[in-house]
C-alpha cells in the first residue's frame, strides 16, 4: 500500500514534468514475463507492435531524466494476421532507488527529494488493461 501511495504521490508532484516518449516493447515485456501466469496469456494471445510508449521522466531528475517508466501502452492484436486494433496499457507499481540500492521515502524537498536522490527505479506489474483503438 506504501509503494501504491508513494507511485501515485510522487506521479502527481511531477506531473507536469512528464512528457510520452518511446521505447523498445522488449523492456516492457520483460517486466510482463515476470508475472508469469499473466505472461503466459498475453504472449500467447496476442501480437505486441515493437515500438512502446512510456512516460519520461523530465530533466530535473538528475539521474533519471529521460527515462520512461508506466503507465506503458503497446499496440496489439489477436495472434495471426491483421492490424493492431487494441492497446495494451501496463500499469506498474515505482520503487525509486538510490544510489546505494536503497529506497527513497516519500519526502517533501530537500536532498532526500525523491526526484534528487533517484538513481534507478524499480517497477513491478500491477495491472494490464486492454481497449480498442478508436478509429
Amino acid at each position: 500500500m506504501k509503494t501504491l501511495l508513494t507511485s501515485i504521490l510522487l506521479g502527481l508532484l511531477a506531473l507536469p514534468a512528464f512528457a510520452g516518449g518511446s521505447l523498445d516493447t522488449t523492456e516492457v515485456l520483460a517486466l510482463l514475463k515476470k508475472n508469469k501466469p499473466l505472461w503466459d496469456h498475453l504472449g500467447s494471445t496476442l501480437d505486441f507492435d515493437r515500438i512502446a510508449v512510456g512516460v519520461r521522466l523530465g530533466r530535473h531528475w538528475p539521474e533519471l531524466g529521460g527515462a520512461r517508466i508506466a503507465p506503458y501502452q503497446i499496440l496489439v492484436k489477436p495472434k495471426g494476421p491483421g492490424e493492431f486494433t487494441l492497446e495494451l496499457t501496463v500499469n506498474c507499481a515505482q520503487r525509486f532507488l538510490d544510489k546505494n540500492g536503497k529506497e527513497i521515502p516519500l519526502a517533501d524537498g530537500g536532498e532526500d527529494d525523491p526526484v534528487i536522490a533517484a538513481f534507478s527505479v524499480e517497477e513491478t506489474v500491477t495491472s494490464v488493461q486492454l481497449t480498442p483503438i478508436q478509429p
